[in-house]
């Protein structure tokens, strides 16, 4: 089956195809990867929010 004057396009068809069944599927756009990125981006909000002020007990004098 494998001819050694295989067009170039021909071999990078079969290579994809290889690929393909190696990683399940067409290879994923990097924008498509689930990185739960809106959650990241709640997480740096939080940590940008000031502290939050307790109400500190007076202390009795003993």
């Amino acid at each position: 089956m494998s001819n050694s004057e295989d067009a170039p396009d021909e071999i990078e068809q079969r290579l994809k195809k290889i690929l393909e069944g190696a990683f399940g599927g067409a290879p994923t756009p990097l924008k498509d990867v689930p990185t739960r990125y809106g959650e990241k981006r709640k997480a740096a909000a939080k940590k940008d929010q000031p502290p939050r002020k307790r109400r500190q007990r007076k202390k009795r004098a003993a």
